[in-house]
């Protein structure tokens, strides 16, 4: 469990929210499935490609949020799933309890998916803080029911979830070090796994030779690096701040979040590839 899932628990439990944790095979198919029957662009989802679309507003608007409740309230009165690409967990809660959950994930880092197991809608609370709703045409949705899914299928899913590039960035000295060693909870750092296009975005774009040729370092494919110093941690957030892919210009949101997170908490960004 990564440190926002930590957090996010935490909340949960101060508010007295009951929720379910789904398994880790459930939670791969989820993603696949979000994949499989919902365009994206770039990081986000293309919600001019519904044509029945809702742009509700800011997410640190209270407002907004009462409007999104409001909206899937509307759509179902089922169990919701919130799942998200930072967090390693998705969490079903009671719809009673939904105005309470998406104030605790209106302040998480990332892009926030929101959906019922039938998938005829979706909602998506962005890490640039956008909420945004659509309902799904009728030829799109999927069963969300892992029972109906062969055992050769999950394999693959958390497979694919395990051979994800990755970038993290511990949260104290002690999990630095652990780190090293292998063995850092995952409650001890925060996790930006990266899929197979993104990683190519990110190699394409330069901006790892960028900070490569600034400090002698070795981000590249099948290369595990790190950069812990913090005149290093300076230099490379001014270069990812200053440049961006272009087919994907969003990407580098999560990896400035990071570094900054590891100036903050004096430790250093780790590249898994």
């Amino acid at each position: 469990m990564s440190y926002l899932d930590g957090e996010i628990v935490k909340d949960f439990k101060k508010l007295n929210i009951k929720f379910n944790i789904a398994p880790q095979a459930e939670h791969d198919l989820i993603v696949k499935i979000i994949n499989e029957a919902v365009p994206f662009s770039g990081s986000q989802i293309a919600w001019s490609s519904f044509n029945n679309n809702t742009y509700i507003g800011l997410s640190s608007s209270q407002a907004a949020l009462a409007t999104l409740e409001h909206k899937i309230k509307a759509a179902t009165q089922c169990n919701i799933t919130f799942i998200g690409d930072s967090t390693d967990r998705a969490y079903s809660i009671k719809v009673s309890n939904l105005l309470q959950s998406l104030q605790i994930f209106s302040r998480i880092p990332q892009h926030t998916y929101i959906l019922q197991r039938q998938l005829n809608w979706i909602a998506c609370i962005s890490l640039e803080g956008d909420i945004d709703f659509a309902e799904l045409p009728p030829e799109s949705p999927l069963p969300l029911d892992i029972q109906y899914i062969s055992s050769r299928q999950i394999q693959h899913t958390t497979l694919k979830a395990r051979t994800m590039k990755l970038i993290c960035a511990p949260l104290t000295g002690e999990a630095m070090s652990l780190l090293d060693l292998n063995a850092c909870p995952d409650d001890q750092m925060v996790r930006l796994p990266l899929t197979p296009i993104e990683h190519q975005q990110l190699l394409k774009s330069g901006i790892f030779d960028a900070i490569n040729d600034s400090l002698r370092k070795i981000i590249d494919d099948y290369e595990d690096e790190h950069v812990d110093k913090t005149e290093e941690l300076i230099e490379t957030l001014r270069i990812l701040e200053n440049n961006s892919p272009p087919e994907n210009p969003e990407l580098l949101e999560k990896p400035i979040h990071l570094t900054k997170l590891a100036i903050d908490r004096k430790t250093g960004v780790f590249f898994y590839f």
